[in-house]
């Protein structure tokens, strides 16, 4: 069970971490605009402290920029609108070349729209550089500071630089009274690169909970990092909620398989119901799993019907295994006339004898005896049965009732030589020969 809940969860969770997430990267006439969220209030408590912690002046934001850098940084920003980003970086060079001259706000301006030109065309690693200049300037108002820390992280995370990555992220948030949801998504995703499942969890949390409605890859990156630590029962709530807001065949099977490595086999089984009713189990294995645990909770009536409407919709292949199946869903369920179209199938299609000596059974539970030794000597012609024993012993005992005394001491005595059934046969054999013996002692 562990390992296909690994495979069901193992490849899915690609997407939550493997893929960097997409960049948002300003215009350079106007901050990074913030993607629209849902947060949960900060105590003031909280508020107080971070604030504290910022009356640290974060450099020479007050300085004004003169009117000539202006001008280029205006210029520049409408040939990078135009997309015209070589014109726009010789331009920029022309503001640098007296950069002795330039105050702080004016280089940190210059290295941002050099890095805007960059990521502008996707070239992560020519920007960077130009961003962390403009950061460690500190010249910036904060507001820009922050925002293009946040910026630098996720370049970072683009460019598969992910302990940077983590070290901006943690400096954002530590800097930032609060952060939006998806910079802890991010560090997550950051840790969870670095292989530290540990430092991954509490981010990963975090984001979930400052969001009313979890993005999808949100909760499958927590669910990857509980499921890394083995706490299924934290797994529970994440894969409910998943199942309600992102109903897919994959996360009802996790719910399942969850269910079931905790020992809750009736809520496993309950939740495949509900999946097979709104139909999402589609597939043979799935719709099999399905009659296997409803004959293993002994409802074998709804294990037959699972796998008679897999044949009749062809979801599940009629081969030996499904055919024995579903009679040993009727057998459980005392239906023994039902049970044998499908006891044949499967005896037509099977490798071993199995399938015959269990129809031989079915006969026997009817008393049709002649039919019953017939199936068993298919059986034990076919070999390879897992209880042969048994087998000669049922053999033993139709060929008793059918009245066939000689035969049935030759199928107990084959059955004496099996340990499993040596003491019942030799039983059985005493029986037989009292019979003949009272039938002959009436005869005479």
């Amino acid at each position: 069970m562990l390992r296909r809940l690994a495979k069901l969860i193992g490849f899915l969770m690609l997407g939550a971490f493997l893929v960097a997430p997409a960049l948002d990267v300003a215009q350079a006439q106007s901050d990074r605009q913030k993607n629209s969220r849902s947060s949960k209030s900060r105590s003031a408590a909280e508020k107080k402290k971070k604030k504290q912690q910022k009356k640290k002046p974060r450099g020479k934001s007050s300085q004004a920029i003169g009117k000539k850098v202006a001008a280029k940084l205006n210029e520049a920003n409408d040939l990078i609108a135009a997309e015209q980003y070589d014109e726009a970086r010789r331009l920029l060079d022309i503001a640098l070349r007296r950069s002795d001259k330039l105050k702080n706000v004016e280089l940190a301006q210059i290295n941002r729209f050099y890095g805007f030109t960059y990521t502008s065309e996707e070239k992560y690693l020519e920007g960077i550089p130009y961003f962390v200049k403009a950061v460690e300037l500190k010249a910036l108002d904060e507001k820009t500071q922050i925002d293009l820390s946040f910026q630098l992280a996720q370049l970072y995370m683009a460019t598969e630089q992910f302990q940077n990555s983590v070290d901006a992220l943690n400096r954002f948030i530590e800097a930032t009274l609060e952060p939006e949801a998806r910079a802890y998504y991010l560090l997550a995703v950051g840790y969870t690169q670095l292989d530290d499942i540990d430092a991954a969890l509490p981010p990963a949390k975090t984001a979930v909970e400052l969001t009313e409605s979890p993005k999808e890859s949100w909760l499958r990156l927590l669910l990857n990092l509980h499921f890394q630590k083995s706490s299924y029962a934290e797994m529970l709530p994440i894969l409910e909620l998943m199942v309600r807001e992102f109903p897919k065949k994959a996360y009802w099977m996790q719910l399942s398989a969850v269910y079931s490595e905790l020992e809750d086999d009736e809520r496993a089984m309950s939740v495949q119901q509900l999946a097979f009713t709104s139909g999402y189990l589609d597939a043979n294995r799935d719709l099999l799993r399905l009659a296997r645990m409803y004959l293993y909770n002994d409802i074998p009536y709804w294990a037959a019907k699972v796998v008679e409407r897999g044949f009749e919709d062809e979801t599940i292949e009629k081969d030996a295994d499904s055919w024995e199946l579903l009679a040993n869903s009727w057998i459980t369920a005392r239906e023994f006339d039902r049970a044998v179209d499908p006891l044949t199938r499967a005896a037509e299609l099977a490798e071993t004898g199995d399938p015959y000596a269990r129809l031989g059974q079915v006969y026997l539970e009817r008393e049709e005896w002649n039919q019953a030794i017939d199936a068993i000597n298919l059986g034990i012609e076919r070999g390879n049965l897992r209880n042969p024993g048994q087998a000669f012993l049922l053999l033993g005992v139709c060929n008793f009732n059918a009245e066939r005394y000689q035969s049935a001491l030759s199928a107990f005595r084959r059955a004496i030589q099996h340990d499993r059934v040596k003491t019942i046969a030799s039983q059985w054999i005493g029986h037989v020969r009292n019979t003949i013996a009272v039938k002959a002692a009436r005869s005479s």
